[in-house]
């Protein structure tokens, strides 16, 4: 998941924040992860105005700004980082 992040947002600074990892752009957090039992979740993940991302992201939306993905299955690192480029775009 770090590298995917990186890779995405190779200017994002890392620290630890609520006890996960987070990578923020300037003094803005831009989006955090943490492994639970069941799933991997990123965190702060808003609803995209690009409709084809969104409609990719939604069978993985738990909470309004939360995105869970099974642990039972792999994680879909291409995904991840679209979201983060996104991110990272929106908040530019």
């Amino acid at each position: 998941m770090r590298c995917t992040v990186l890779g995405a947002a190779p200017e994002a600074a890392e620290s630890i924040s609520y006890h996960m990892p987070t990578y923020s752009l300037g003094d803005r957090p831009l989006v955090f992860f943490a492994g639970w039992k069941t799933h991997v979740a990123l965190y702060a993940v808003p609803h995209f105005d690009d409709e084809a991302l969104e409609t990719e992201v939604a069978p993985f939306r738990a909470a309004k700004d939360t995105v869970k993905f099974p642990v039972r299955k792999p994680v879909p690192y291409e995904l991840v980082g679209r979201i983060v480029s996104e991110l990272v775009h929106v908040r530019a």
